[in-house]
């Protein structure tokens, strides 16, 4: 595909996904019985968001690829998906994700307890330096949520580095 193409698919796959996040939660104007619009859209969804990651990585600078993967993450809520994390490590190189981080880290600065998008996208860090298995980083960043997660909660993020 040329560079024209993954920017219309990039456009289109975000809408797409983006739309179907908030429909599945009732968090649009849309009224689809706050049926989960995600499991009828297709047995793999994941390969939706492995074309949308992919499209980002080819057509996007790293401020935008921030941008839009912390916007992505705000919507994720209850979601997981494999090839989102998976798709980012095995395409960008290693400045590169640290950038990425770098500026995803930057939107979580005063987080407080009610703050779930900034919570969500820490999140979503961690999961990205427990693909890279740097767990130090993984600590560190786990250390930003105290005072903000409950005990209970941080001993498991903690403990599950070492699944």
């Amino acid at each position: 595909m040329r560079n024209k193409e993954y920017q219309e698919c990039k456009i289109c796959y975000e809408k797409f996904i983006i739309f179907l996040f908030d429909a599945s939660r009732g968090d649009d104007e849309a009224d689809f019985g706050y049926e989960d619009l995600i499991a009828k859209a297709t047995d793999d969804f994941d390969k939706y968001i492995k074309n949308y990651f992919v499209c980002l990585v080819k057509t996007c600078e790293i401020e935008e690829l921030a941008e839009r993967v912390s916007l992505y993450t705000s919507k994720l809520k209850d979601y997981g998906f494999e090839s989102d994390i998976k798709t980012l490590v095995e395409n960008l190189d290693k400045l590169q994700l640290d950038n990425l981080e770098t500026r995803m880290l930057i939107k979580t600065e005063g987080m407080t307890k009610k703050d779930d998008t900034k919570k969500d996208i820490l999140f979503f860090l961690l999961g990205i330096v427990k693909e890279r298995k740097q767990k130090e980083k993984y600590l560190e960043l786990c250390n930003r949520f105290i005072g903000i997660l409950d005990k209970e909660t941080m001993d498991y993020l903690i403990e599950e580095y070492d699944e």
